[in-house]
Order: structure tokens, then C-alpha cells, then sequence
């Protein structure tokens, strides 16, 4: 005897359902489960920066922290959404040492992620002491058609 339990099912975007399949016989019983969603996860090749830095990386997940480096300086997204958060960098470029931190938005066209805008104060070390300014860093973001693997 095969049931069959529909627990949910989503007929909107960002939503998740599973299925519960039970077999029994005199065997004995045999369950499993099969879950799916809706969610739009897309992967991104993202390149820019502002300045002498010019950094690439790619963005598996606008929800899940993410990383670009380049030009000798990583720089560190912390998203509190998909559409913005947190980010921070250090490194050394042309010699000095740089770090610096703000926020950043997502901008979109749609549900596709088109470009990066961040901005904060930032610091450049030098043998005359240290330098801060508040910038802006422009990334432009790639979809890629095959998810994190298109971009390794």
C-alpha cells in the first residue's frame, strides 16, 4: 500500500512545500520525503570597485555572506537582506595598507541582481600618517546561467 501526504504546496514565489511518501508491506514500512520550494537562487560573477582597486569575485547567494578580491585587498559583504548590508575590507595596494567598512544596496532590474553600490569611510596607511575619506565602490553583477559552478 503506497499513501501519499501533501503537506503544502506553493503556488507563490519564495515559499517551500514536501511530500510524505509511506510504503508498507509485510515487509515492514518504508517512509521518505521529498521537499521543494519555489525560492529564486541565483549566482552572480561580480567585478568593479572604485579607485586603483579593481576586485572580482562570485556571489553564490545575496542572502549568505560573499567575498571579492583584487589588487591585494579582500573585501567582505555581510548582507542583512538580499538587497543590502554590511561590508568591510583590508589589504595592501600600491604599497599601503587600506581598510575601511559601510553599507551597501543591491540594485536590481526585476528579480536580477544588476549592480552593487557601496559606501563608507575607508583608510590608506602611509609614512605620513594615516588618510580617511567616505567613498563609493561600484560592482557590476553577471548572472550565471549554470549557478556557482559556471563561476569557479
Amino acid at each position: 500500500m503506497l499513501s501519499l501526504n501533501l503537506e503544502a504546496r506553493p503556488d507563490k514565489k519564495e515559499e517551500s512545500a514536501s511530500i510524505a511518501f509511506e510504503a508498507r508491506s509485510k515487509r515492514g514500512v518504508g517512509r521518505a520525503t521529498l521537499a521543494f520550494d519555489t525560492k529564486v537562487a541565483r549566482a552572480y560573477r561580480m567585478e568593479g570597485g572604485a579607485g586603483e582597486f579593481h576586485g572580482t569575485g562570485v556571489v553564490c547567494n545575496l542572502a549568505e555572506q560573499f567575498f571579492v578580491e583584487g589588487s591585494g585587498i579582500t573585501v567582505r559583504f555581510e548582507p542583512s537582506s538580499e538587497s543590502g548590508g554590511r561590508y568591510s575590507y583590508s589589504g595592501s595596494n600600491s604599497g599601503f595598507t587600506v581598510y575601511g567598512h559601510g553599507t551597501y544596496v543591491v540594485k536590481t532590474d526585476g528579480e536580477v541582481a544588476t549592480s552593487i553600490v557601496a559606501t563608507g569611510p575607508g583608510s590608506v596607511k602611509s609614512p605620513m600618517g594615516v588618510h580617511s575619506a567616505v567613498g563609493t565602490e561600484n560592482y557590476q553583477m553577471t548572472p550565471l546561467t549554470d549557478g556557482c559552478a559556471a563561476g569557479s
